[in-house]
């Protein structure tokens, strides 16, 4: 098992790097090797990602989530993972955003990524793009404000969208967000309880995070029968 971490520095307020991190649609946009992330319900997305060229998809389960502070997730499938992403405040304007990864390779292009060096890069680039990213839109491009303990949602809090996720901008509260007895838009033809986040394609609500002393494992893995090698 190998384990990375790294560090940035962000001039946004605890409260924007937070919620910006839970909007997990929008990772494509400063992790180059996501290609696509789906929010399947509150604490559960599906991912594809790229690494060397190889293409996988996996899906990973939101375990601990508590706002401005911290969240941390496993794998389900493929490679063995986990991680946490951690925010601390450092004064009203900038955050401290902390990532971990812990990883055991399986598949050819993690072992390569992992005996050159190239993990922790990764997770360094993808830190220093979230900081270029939102410290270029100055806001959140929304924000889902519940906590999850154990894989499973406590508090559902506020949940918004902003009114122009894709450009600098403020953003406004979602009452009208429609409740977990709905039908899931996030997976058409799904019957699945709705997450009061928004379908692929546009932007998702956000979620919290900052680390506690002794709050450091992500949660224990899961290993179902698929044989997906999960990429970094």
């Amino acid at each position: 098992m190998t384990s990375q971490t790294e560090t940035v520095e962000v001039a946004v307020p605890v409260h924007t790097a937070y919620n910006q991190w839970t909007q997990f649609e929008q990772f494509p946009k400063f992790m180059k090797r996501v290609k696509e992330v789906r929010q399947i319900n509150d604490t559960l997305t599906h991912w594809t990602v790229e690494i060397n060229g190889v293409r996988r998809e996996f899906d990973a389960q939101i375990t601990d989530q508590q706002p401005d502070r911290r969240v941390a997730w496993m794998s389900t499938s493929g490679t063995r993972q986990g991680g946490m992403v951690t925010f601390q405040p450092i004064d009203s304007g900038h955050t401290r955003v902390t990532a971990q990864l812990d990883l055991e390779p399986e598949g050819f292009a993690e072992n390569v990524a992992d005996k050159t060096g190239m993990v922790g890069h990764h997770v360094k680039e993808d830190l220093q793009n979230f900081k270029e990213f939102i410290e270029h839109r100055g806001s959140e491009t929304g924000a889902w404000r519940g906590s999850v303990e154990d894989g499973r949602v406590e508090d559902r809090g506020t949940t918004y969208q902003s009114q122009a996720a894709g450009t600098p901008g403020g953003s406004m509260p979602r009452d009208d967000m429609p409740s977990r007895d709905m039908p899931s838009h996030g997976m058409p033809g799904s019957d699945m309880p709705d997450t009061g986040r928004p379908a692929p394609g546009t932007p998702a609500p956000g979620m919290p995070g900052t680390a506690t002393p002794g709050s450091t494992q992500p949660g224990r893995w899961s290993r179902p029968d698929d044989d997906l090698d999960r990429p970094l």
